[in-house]
């Protein structure tokens, strides 16, 4: 019998992945919580390639806060040869309940580390 483990499975962690990403594209994410959020990540390593790809545009374009996410990521992505990203996964509408964006990826490293 295999003695239990702390480690999270890794499609638990991809969820958790979309989650913070959602977090990041919500309309009413402050732009603060974003910044903070891209430098916390920026040396983690996507286990989806598509996360990978919407982090990579966020980042790209995180110096243009002011334009309409919904316009400028997919049209990012598309430039960076990946045209097929399903972003409505990403552009979720506000959810009341959602947790602040730095729990997310706070929920997300602690994850990725076990």
């Amino acid at each position: 019998m295999n003695p239990p483990t702390n480690r999270t499975a890794p499609q638990d962690i991809v969820g958790i992945e979309e989650t913070v990403l959602a977090g990041i594209c919500r309309r009413d994410a402050p732009s603060a919580d974003i910044a903070q959020a891209i430098e916390q990540l920026r040396d983690y390593e996507w286990l989806d390639p598509e996360h990978a790809t919407v982090f990579a545009a966020v980042r790209s374009v995180a110096m243009r806060l002011g334009g309409e996410w919904r316009d400028i990521l997919p049209a990012q992505a598309t430039r960076m040869g990946f045209p097929d990203v399903d972003w409505p996964r990403y552009f979720k509408t506000k959810v009341k309940t959602a947790p602040a964006l730095g729990e997310l990826v706070a929920s997300l490293t602690k994850a990725a580390k076990r």
